[in-house]
């Protein structure tokens, strides 16, 4: 039986998941440091054949690199961020700016470009700065009018 692209892309992925849980249970609680995965991912794969060497999950690859207590820390700041951008959904650049956040941190369970790349990364960001900020902007002008 022989796989197609779509399949073998699949495999891959899981297989990376697999090994990022490892990275996980081995290095529960400050994982093996601030872009170290990828320094420390060879030993764990161990005769698995892949493509590409990242998870495609942001919250693995946080938890793998920074530990429990940095995913637990990413996630209280997106908590965050999305409490503060709920409160400025009566506008309309709220609600884009809460859509384009929870759209970026959907993406991030199957792509790590969110925090790889240095561009995704300056997007995630901007928009968690601007919707953060966001809810003073219309708190501000509720308060005056």
């Amino acid at each position: 039986l022989s796989t197609g692209p779509a399949e073998e892309s699949d495999v891959m992925r899981v297989t990376m998941q697999e090994v990022a849980l490892q990275v996980i249970r081995d290095h529960p609680w400050l994982g093996v440091g601030f872009n170290n995965y990828l320094i420390a991912i060879p030993s764990y794969l161990q005769g698995k054949v892949v493509d590409t060497i990242f998870v495609h999950n942001i919250y693995l690859l946080i938890a793998a690199e920074m530990g429990l207590i940095g995913l637990a820390v990413f996630l209280l700041f997106c908590a965050y961020v999305l409490y503060r951008g709920w409160k400025s959904r009566e506008t309309f650049e709220g609600r884009v700016l809460l859509v384009l956040f929870i759209a970026l941190l959907a993406i991030g369970w199957v792509d790590y470009h969110l925090i790889v790349v240095q561009q995704m990364r300056m997007i995630f960001f901007l928009s968690a700065g601007l919707l953060a900020t966001r809810a003073c902007v219309v708190r501000d002008y509720l308060r005056a009018s």
